[in-house]
């Protein structure tokens, strides 16, 4: 059967042509040999490891069929790209690829043509890979480039002789910017004073073959102090792992990489567990990597780059976010936040507020408490009370747990209203005591609506004039005008508020 090849290109009118000439030459091949039936379940796809590969190296495009329901005689691709960027190695098949009797390949222009030919064997229905295709980088490649891989003139055939056209797919292998990239993952970390062996892990993103990885772990050696380390499961083919205290924090070595794979996976490949004195101050505190050697198995080394992490010290602790709203504004957000370094499978709160201003129109879940099986909001006599039970613990970490939705009362005075939480109960399992936990108090601010520069409720051409008077420095406004006339939320106050102003008025 004849192949139709298309030109590889980047450009998006490129783009655009090659899938008008796709769709032509589906067309003509249906003209030319009758109705051929479309996928009915099946799929051709690109799996790239680890994404790409770094300039001189080489890597595995790995071709994945998923067939829902037919027995495959044959198939045949073609696998285009930019010949000046990767150069092919080979091509063979590969797992479930293994039951075609034989592979055909053949050089195009922009890449190969593909043919597994099953002869008297079958390939059944099932999903997997079929066959890989082995690329090299050329040395001269940019670093930081993206090169576009194209399954394209896919054809199938089952047992009948019947032929069946697939769908184009298309992936980017990476040249990536540097071979390894070492972070903490994640990358902030809680704990209080005293706490001891809180785990933190690095992770790396690797390119390369690795036979040696050497790095040091920088802290202030004042807070905190090092209980112990070790290797990771991700970092399993190395056999010797050794760490040392030196000055500033801690220096690990990883040695003696398995030669059958000495590439690691993309993971954590090690965790140190710190210990906090007792007298640590509450702050943040940086995590370093530093004097990082990387070597490949032929003994050079290779590029790397680390992002830092950071400690968090504090006793877990609860806290309610800043509101903002007008007289008789609606749906005016506040949120109630969590700091926690343990499991939380109970939380129970008031928050007090001025009833005779502010009223709560909702209560709702945060990303956090999506899982919290109980989830309840109820009016008392001084502000409102939040329940959430167990059948779904809230994880360590940072950030809300309940978003709280405020109405503000048409008459309510402009000013600064104090969100106080009160009776608050959280419990690290469902039949245990409440844990210790410090407070952290919010404010509503009832401010003028935005262009209602001198407050009279409407937002008309005297508030443009009031806030041009503004700009100029015939007027100086008190805190709640300057809200009210920043229109666009920048902090400042220009043409660009007035053009803000303009258009609302333009919208009453």
């Amino acid at each position: 059967m004849k192949h139709y090849i298309l030109p590889f290109c980047h450009s998006k009118r490129c783009s655009n042509m090659k899938s008008k000439a796709v769709f032509l030459s589906a067309i003509f091949l249906v003209s030319l040999f009758g109705n051929i039936p479309q996928s009915q379940g099946q799929r051709l796809l690109l799996h790239i490891w680890k994404g790409g590969a770094s300039p001189g190296r080489s890597r595995d495009i790995r071709i994945w069929l998923q067939n829902a329901n037919i027995e495959i005689k044959s198939v045949q691709f073609d696998l285009l790209f930019d010949t000046r960027s990767l150069i092919v190695i080979g091509a063979e098949r590969y797992e479930r690829g293994e039951v075609f009797s034989s592979v055909d390949v053949d050089s195009l222009d922009s890449g190969l043509s593909v043919y597994l030919n099953g002869s008297d064997s079958v390939l059944l229905s099932g999903d997997g890979y079929i066959a890989k295709v082995s690329v090299r980088v050329r040395e001269d490649i940019p670093r930081g480039s993206e090169h576009e891989l194209v399954l394209t003139n896919i054809l199938l055939e089952d047992m009948s002789g019947n032929e069946i056209v697939l769908a184009d797919f298309s992936r980017m292998f990476i040249v990536p910017e540097y071979d390894f990239y070492f972070e903490f993952f994640p990358k902030t970390y809680w704990g209080g004073p005293g706490n001891t062996e809180v785990r933190a892990s690095v992770r790396v993103t690797s390119y390369v073959e690795a036979s040696s990885i050497d790095f040091d772990v920088l802290y202030d050696t004042e807070i905190f102090s090092v209980n112990h380390a070790k290797k990771s499961w991700d970092a399993g083919v190395f056999s010797r792992f050794d760490w040392n205290f030196i000055e500033g924090g801690i220096s690990v070595a990883m040695r003696d990489a398995a030669p059958f794979f000495p590439e690691i996976r993309n993971g954590r490949i090690t965790f140190i567990y710190f210990d906090i004195a007792s007298e640590a101050p509450f702050g943040i505190y940086d995590l370093n990597l530093d004097n990082i050697v990387v070597r490949d198995t032929t003994g050079n080394e290779v590029l790397s780059i680390a992002e830092k992490g950071e400690f968090y010290i504090n006793w877990p602790s609860m806290g309610v976010g800043e509101g903002r709203g007008f007289p008789g504004s609606s749906g005016n957000l506040v949120q109630v936040g969590l700091i926690n370094d343990f499991n939380v499978n109970a939380v129970a709160f008031d928050l007090l507020f001025d009833k005779a201003n502010l009223s709560v129109s909702d209560v709702q879940r945060t990303e956090r408490t999506r899982n919290v099986g109980i989830f309840q909001g109820g009016s008392i006599e001084n502000g409102l009370r939040v329940v959430m039970a167990p059948f779904g613990a809230i994880g360590t970490g940072i950030g809300p747990i309940a978003d709280i939705f405020f109405d503000v009362k048409k008459e309510a005075p402009l000013g600064e209203y104090y969100l106080l939480l009160s009776n608050v109960d959280v419990h690290s399992d469902t039949y245990g005591s409440a844990r210790h936990i410090s407070l952290v108090n919010g404010t509503f601010h009832v401010v003028l609506e935005k262009g209602d520069v001198n407050g009279d409720g409407v937002v008309s051409f005297e508030d443009v004039i009031t806030t041009v008077d503004i700009i100029i420095g015939y007027y100086e406004p008190t805190v709640y005008e300057f809200a009210a006339a920043d229109c666009n939320d920048d902090d400042k106050i220009n043409i660009l508020d007035v053009v803000c102003i303009v258009n609302i008025v333009l919208e009453n």
